[in-house]
């Protein structure tokens, strides 16, 4: 069982309620995927020796906001921070402990004004523990369902090769970027890693040794 605390049972439970009462439903970021990332990240954070008070608080709190389109992506981070500041004081955190959530779910994603490195061991966790389950055999899941509902609200028929691509797209730009802040994360980022790199090689064929190619040369991070 990840760690908890009274406090942070109440702020899940409000967080999913959130979530749940929200007129975005979103099949990739739903409270299955802040629970895997909260199991995850509460074991790198143990191990790295975190807070875990201010951890706990800014994975649940890392994607209660969620774009409307795609537009708003972007933003949504900085969204996200902005209603943890609003929401945390109800919940007994102090003035110190808020900043430090609003830093870490600022800074753990590389989209928009919120493209900041990671400074603090709570910020890196929430990263990695996030990227992570954007990876392996999850990873893979949460694409394809996204996609999906893309398809289904274009009314188009699903291809998996477009989401292989995408997927594939988003694999190396974490890569040639971070591909994790602290030893534990990376270690599972790496093994995940090799199982999304492989389904991307067997959707795409020739094409994955192109895409390869064009966007990594010679540096191969896998």
């Amino acid at each position: 069982m990840p760690y908890t605390s009274p406090r942070l049972n109440k702020l899940k439970h409000y967080v999913f309620d959130h979530i749940q009462k929200s007129d975005v439903q979103d099949p990739a970021h739903g409270k299955d995927h802040i629970m895997r990332v909260y199991e995850l990240g509460m074991q790198i954070g143990i191990k790295e020796k975190a807070n875990l008070e201010v951890l706990g608080a800014s994975i649940l709190l890392h994607d209660v906001i969620r774009p409307t389109d795609a537009r708003s992506e972007s933003t949504h981070a900085l969204d996200s921070a902005r209603f943890a500041k609003e929401i945390l004081p109800n919940f007994g955190y102090s003035e110190k402990e808020i900043e430090d959530v609003i830093n870490a779910i600022e800074k753990s994603s590389r989209s928009g004004g919120s493209n900041q490195i990671p400074e603090t061991i709570e910020a890196k966790i929430v990263y990695d523990a996030d990227k992570a389950d954007g990876a392996g055999k999850i990873g893979i899941e949460r694409a394809k369902t996204l996609w999906r509902k893309r398809f289904e609200l274009e009314k188009k028929p699903y291809d998996e090769r477009i989401v292989a691509r995408w997927y594939l797209l988003r694999a190396i730009d974490i890569l040639k970027t971070q591909p994790g802040f602290t030893e534990t994360g990376k270690r599972i980022l790496a093994e995940r890693g090799k199982i999304s790199i492989k389904y991307c090689k067997d959707v795409l064929g020739d094409d994955f040794n192109k895409i390869i190619d064009k966007e990594l040369g010679d540096k191969k991070y896998y």
